[in-house]
């Protein structure tokens, strides 16, 4: 099988096992079969026919039992029941005969014998029937039955149950020959499946190393590829499509080889200064590799076609370097003098950004304190309103005081009528009455001073409540003069902050100029530095120029047209 390709081997194998398992199955199905055969045989020949038997000795039983019921029953219906159920009896025993007749594959005399015993027991039965029904002659009927009837009931019971042996006999027989078949045919079945998978796994092996190993070759052979090494060597031979894989691979690596020897060669020419190089191996430059070839040419052609270039530019590139010095002595003289103003000019703008950083800060500070003195004047103006506040409760109060004194002036008043009432009654009483005028005289002495001092201290607080009043006014009149000098504090600290913002803009903006022009002041140093940098260039550049026409002029040229470059169009 090694020069079979891989389809075939496949398909040979799964054939194998196709045929193993068809026939497997074949084996399978036809066991099955017999032991079918074998279970139809044992319900059929054994097990209906042991059941038919037993039936039949049991309806024989019964028919016996009835009929000794019929003959001790004294009831004539209960007789009349029990002959029915015993001929009932009687003729599915003689139905169960008749199938035994048809099923019964064993010795056909026990059935004969069984008929025999049936035709006696018929004639017997009609002689029974008719004694147990004359109920004047029981005792006929029960001798009858036990030394004639019964002994035909008997022997035909027996046949049943030897039919009922000869039935069990056969049944086992056909059991153990379904059991052998059972054994038999697990036995084949175990061995043959052991005989298949042993088989599929020995192919399956063969074939696994059949594809393996070639592969494992094959890889080895790409893993030395990739890492550049195609010296190698496949020694796996078949015709199969690994095969063919191996031989196509050495091809692609023979091929491989000698084309990077062959370029190795050429390249190696081409860093010697060699253009004139050829290739050794063109005929090894098929499909892919045929542009490799082409456009090594072509860098050749190129590279040929560059260096001529290069040594008719190296006089062009050196006349232009001296020219390239002279105006770099002039543009580096310019960028000095251009360098000095634009400095002057960065200092006068550094003092003004400054002086405006300054006047910021001054109009920060202005701010702060104009916002401290609005934070001070809204204090005393809240301060003011409590005086305010204070005064309004003192002239509330005044008043209320001012009504306690009103009623202490009615309370003198009254005073003063009861002492003149009193001295009025004293003067009635005569002798008896002087001191009571006295007490009533110094009681209206005293409602005269209170009604004094009520009066004083009335117009007191007629004179504290005004005062008041007054006071309220003024401080009226300041909180309005306060609360306009805070709108005025605020416009002042709005201004101030406007000229706070204007100045750090004035400022931003002098430093964006003052950056620009130190940037401008850094290009034009720059350029100075540059061009004097250029000057020396342009001398190291044409001595470079002149050492460059003497490498060139140590390369092989081939003597190519400028019209035949195919490598600038490309």
């Amino acid at each position: 099988m090694k020069n079979k390709r891989i389809g075939q081997k496949l398909l040979i194998t799964f054939s194998v096992i196709l045929v193993l398992y068809g026939f497997t199955l074949w084996a399978s199905m036809d066991d099955m079969r017999k032991n079918g055969v074998n279970f139809t045989d044992f319900y059929e020949q054994g097990y209906s026919v042991v059941s038919v038997a037993r039936q039949m000795d049991n309806n024989l039983e019964s028919a016996g039992k009835n009929f000794g019921y019929a003959i001790m029953t004294p009831d004539a219906e209960m007789t009349s029941q029990y002959l029915a159920a015993a001929d009932a009896e009687l003729k599915s025993a003689e139905e169960a005969l008749a199938q035994l007749e048809q099923s019964f594959t064993g010795d056909a005399g026990l059935i004969q014998e069984c008929k025999t015993y049936l035709s006696k027991e018929k004639s017997a039965r009609q002689e029974l029937i008719t004694l147990i029904n004359n109920s004047e002659d029981t005792e006929a009927a029960r001798m009858y039955y036990m030394q004639t009837y019964e002994p035909y009931l008997l022997q035909l019971s027996q046949s049943a149950q030897a039919i009922d042996q000869e039935a069990v006999t056969v049944t086992e027989a056909i059991y153990a020959k379904a059991q052998r078949l059972v054994y038999t045919t697990m036995v084949f079945m175990y061995s043959f499946g052991a005989i298949a998978v042993v088989i599929m796994i020995s192919i399956a092996t063969y074939i696994t190393r059949a594809i393996r190993k070639p592969l494992q070759e094959i890889e080895k052979a790409a893993k030395d590829m990739a890492q550049g090494n195609f010296d190698i060597h496949i020694e796996y031979e078949s015709l199969d499509e690994l095969g063919s894989l191996a031989n196509s691979m050495q091809t692609l690596c023979a091929y491989t080889r000698d084309i990077i020897r062959d370029m190795g060669m050429i390249l190696e020419e081409i860093s010697h200064g060699n253009f004139t190089v050829e290739s050794e191996r063109r005929e090894a430059y098929i499909g892919e590799f045929s542009p490799l070839l082409a456009s090594t040419d072509l860098i050749v052609e190129g590279l040929t076609h560059t260096m001529t270039e290069i040594n008719n530019s190296a006089d062009e590139v050196s006349a232009g370097a001296h020219q390239m010095a002279d105006g770099s002595q002039a543009l580096s003289q310019g960028s000095t003098e251009q360098a000095s103003s634009i400095q002057q000019l960065s200092a006068n703008i550094n003092d003004v950004a400054l002086q405006i950083q300054q006047n910021a800060e001054h109009a920060a500070n202005a701010k702060v304190h104009s916002e401290k003195s609005v934070q001070n004047v809204l204090e005393s103006n809240r301060q003011m309103q409590t005086m305010i506040s204070a005064m309004n409760n003192i002239s509330e109060k005044s008043q209320e005081i001012g009504k306690i004194i009103k009623t202490i002036d009615d309370i003198a008043f009254q005073t003063n009528i009861l002492a003149l009432n009193a001295a009025v009654e004293a003067a009635r009483a005569g002798a008896a009455g002087k001191g009571f005028a006295v007490v009533a005289d110094e009681v209206r002495n005293l409602a005269q001073k209170s009604a004094e001092a009520a009066a004083s201290t009335s117009k007191l607080i007629e004179e504290s409540i005004q005062a008041v009043e007054e006071g309220t006014q003024i401080a009226d009149q300041t909180a309005k003069a306060m609360i306009a000098v805070v709108d005025g504090t605020n416009q002042v600290t709005q201004i101030i902050e406007e000229i706070s913002m204007a100045s750090n803009a004035q400022a931003e903006a002098v430093s964006q100029i003052t950056e620009g022009v130190d940037q401008i002041s850094s290009v034009v140093q720059t350029n100075s530095a540059t061009a004097e940098e250029y000057a020396a260039t342009s001398e190291e550049l044409s001595g470079q120029v002149q050492l460059l026409k003497n490498q060139v002029s140590k390369f092989r040229l081939k003597n190519i047209s400028s019209t035949s470059l195919s490598w600038e169009e490309n």
